[in-house]
């Protein structure tokens, strides 16, 4: 998981990602305040300069530790897991059991900065066992024309 918080980082290259039932195997997400910091004094959601990612592969599975909020990216076909997971984790949102959702996720704020891509995915792309999902979602991030 790539996420930003509240710090405006540097460059982040990853490649040569394996994963086997997991959520993603690579999910870059948007910056922001977390509700349990003090919200006056001057924070921002948080970016990288730039994420290049690349040589990915993932494998479904039905044992990939997810939170709620990312039920809304399982396709249709596949119910949003009910089993919640047997370890404590106090203070933090429920973890729940279920089907992996998709070898890459880019939902970021910083997808283009002054009209150049500074999030990247490239080939190779590999999600072997999704019946029902892309291997790279929101689908219109692969189509993403940041000159515009």
């Amino acid at each position: 998981m790539l996420s930003p918080h509240a710090v405006h980082n540097g460059s982040i290259d990853v490649e040569g990602v394996t994963a086997i039932s997991s959520g993603f195997a690579i999910r870059a997400e948007s910056g922001f305040i977390s509700k349990k910091y003090d919200q006056n004094i001057g924070l921002t959601d948080g970016t990288f300069k730039s994420i290049y990612i690349r040589d990915v592969t993932a494998t479904f599975g039905e044992l990939a530790e997810l939170k709620s909020k990312h039920f809304k990216h399982y396709p249709s076909e596949i119910p949003n897991p009910t089993v919640e997971a047997t370890y404590p984790n106090y203070n933090e949102p429920t973890i729940y059991i279920g089907s992996s959702i998709a070898t890459v996720m880019v939902e970021t704020n910083y997808t283009c900065t002054n009209g150049v891509q500074t999030v990247v995915v490239e080939e190779p792309v590999l999600g072997i066992g999704f019946l029902y999902q892309e291997d790279i979602i929101p689908a219109e991030f692969i189509d993403v024309d940041c000159k515009t």
